[in-house]
């Protein structure tokens, strides 16, 4: 089975959480593992298509109600089911206007939502817990199979001295019973900001400068921006492996098998992951493990292994995993991953890859190769 593009939209309504920074390091991320890679932001001023020159950004101005939000959705549904990746940035207010179009033409006929993840940055603010809330009531619904994930956008344990609030609690409590997922990901320090603002460039651009190029292109003292660029690459480490995750999970969950006569579907690897299942075959309450991914499995967010077509896959000689790279973990950044290396490693993907299946050892080894336990080569970071 070919690995489906991810899907990953940004929402809060609140403004100022960090959806747009999110956005960016994210379409940075899909954009490495995947060609095509696509973004969309709703917002008054291009910010992601600035970024990224030459590269399919579209900017679409936010409409009131009315008939050309018709028009203005019709971009976002046809992006979904494009077959391409897509990391769809919704600025302020944008899911609201979202939701009163989907409410009245039930997106769930327009477009599939299994490869899709809705990432929510939750600030400690009332009003980022509200807009948080109001997503979470209303996804299941409006975008029924995509994933929920709550991001924790702490500043000096402010979300922890949040958590005693009566809105927090109702958040948390709902969206535990919407199957969401709750990440941290730490704010990234002011001091960044003007740099930003200054160079006009992506962050994982400027994360690749040196702190006298910094200082030269800025006017900043040198001291000030090696100490700079080294917390914003500390910074784009630890939200790039929270990304990593929602995107492998997308990925893993858009290529699930959809019907019972699945050929895809690795009954034994599904059983040897879920002990409780392999129990429950064994005491004849389901036929097969398949049978509870199908009936059970998928909506609780368990993950399926798949016989990729034409690789050897989990049907093959266990490897067990990779020391550093074990299930479960984040993938490694595309920067660092050996290319050439996988591929010589595993001549079958290596053939998948030249048949168009994959396009890239790197989208094989995120979507099957970690949960095969084929080891992933890394070269130094720098």
């Amino acid at each position: 089975m070919t690995a489906i593009p991810p899907r990953i939209v940004f929402t809060n309504d609140k403004g100022g959480v960090g959806k747009s920074t999110l956005a960016q390091v994210c379409y940075s991320y899909v954009s490495e593992m995947f060609s095509g890679a696509r973004a969309i932001e709703f917002d008054q001023e291009p910010y992601l298509q600035r970024l990224f020159p030459g590269l399919p950004v579209t900017c679409v101005p936010p409409a009131g109600d009315g008939g050309e939000d018709d028009a203005i959705w019709q971009e976002f549904y046809g992006a979904l089911t494009a077959g391409t990746p897509l990391v769809a940035d919704f600025g302020a207010q944008t899911w609201g206007r979202f939701a009163a179009r989907a409410e009245r033409r039930r997106p769930a006929a327009e477009a599939p939502c299994a490869a899709t993840a809705i990432v929510v940055p939750v600030t400690a603010d009332p009003r980022a817990f509200a807009g948080a809330l109001r997503i979470v009531r209303q996804a299941p619904t409006l975008l029924p199979g995509a994933r929920l994930w709550l991001l924790a956008c702490d500043k000096d344990g402010a979300i922890a001295l949040a958590r005693n609030a009566a809105r927090c609690g109702e958040l948390v409590s709902e969206a535990q019973a919407a199957g969401a997922r709750f990440r941290r990901v730490r704010v990234m320090d002011r001091t960044a900001y003007p740099l930003l603002s200054m160079l006009d460039l992506s962050i994982e651009d400027i994360c690749r400068m040196e702190a006298p190029e910094v200082a030269a292109r800025t006017g900043l003292p040198a001291v000030h921006s090696g100490r700079t660029i080294a917390s914003l690459r500390d910074w784009m480490h630890g939200v790039t492996t929270v990304l990593a995750e929602i995107v492998n999970d997308t990925v893993m969950r858009g290529s699930a098998p959809q019907d019972a006569g699945a050929a895809d579907f690795d009954e034994d690897a599904y059983l040897r992951r879920y002990p409780d299942v392999a129990e429950a075959v064994r005491r004849g309450m389901f036929a097969s493990g398949h049978d509870h991914y199908r009936e059970h499995g998928r909506s609780e967010g368990r993950e399926a292994t798949l016989r990729a077509k034409g690789v050897q896959g989990a049907c093959g000689p266990a490897r067990g995993p990779a020391p550093a790279q074990a299930a479960g973990s984040a993938p490694p950044v595309r920067q660092i991953f050996d290319e050439q290396a996988y591929l010589v490693d595993n001549p079958d993907v290596a053939r998948a890859v030249a048949a168009g299946e994959f396009p890239s050892g790197y989208a094989h080894y995120v979507s099957h190769g970690r949960q095969e336990g084929r080891p992933a080569v890394l070269r130094p970071a720098g």
